[in-house]
């Protein structure tokens, strides 16, 4: 019997590696993509079945949806002012094949000649690995950071795995 657990291989040590990432560049990448109209680019990071829960604005759900998130007058209005989305680093919790990352999230635009704060949120993913695909988004949770108890609920459960995640479950 041994009392204590095994140390991971290299192998599963390189993967967990790996994993981060694939997944740090998943959401890294979304600013970008958002902030020049990159539908495609956009769309090939989140799963068919997905849902965008965008506090405060609307929840989308499937590529149609998600594909009208940057299509509408508000967010091409951002775009041509100029816009950011910007956001911190997310921290990563891997459980399987699934994966939650939370993060603060800004959008700027640029008003008179400065950039202004238009929104400023919590926010999380939920991932799931597809083999031979990669990581996915499953669904994404925005809060406002307005003091609301749900936007402080992401925030307490970064470090949770996904399986203990409460607050937006996905739906899959």
């Amino acid at each position: 019997m041994k009392l204590t657990p095994e140390a991971p291989t290299l192998e599963q040590r390189l993967r967990r590696l790996e994993d981060h990432l694939e997944i740090q560049q998943l959401i890294a990448a979304y600013g970008p993509a958002a902030d020049s109209c990159n539908i495609d680019a956009i769309l090939r990071a989140w799963h068919e079945d997905c849902v965008y829960d965008v506090g405060g604005i609307d929840r989308y759900e499937g590529h149609e949806r998600m594909r009208q998130v940057y299509t509408t007058d508000f967010h091409r209005q951002l775009v041509r002012q100029g816009s950011a989305h910007a956001g911190t680093p997310a921290h990563i919790v891997i459980e399987g094949d699934r994966a939650t990352a939370t993060h603060y999230g800004t959008l700027y635009t640029r008003e008179d000649g400065r950039f202004v704060l238009v929104r400023l949120i919590a926010s999380r993913w939920d991932l799931q690995r597809f083999e031979g695909e990669g990581w996915r988004v499953m669904k994404r949770t925005n809060r406002l950071l307005d003091g609301s108890e749900e936007a402080r609920q992401i925030l307490r459960e970064a470090q949770r795995p996904p399986s203990q995640v409460t607050v937006g479950r996905p739906s899959n």
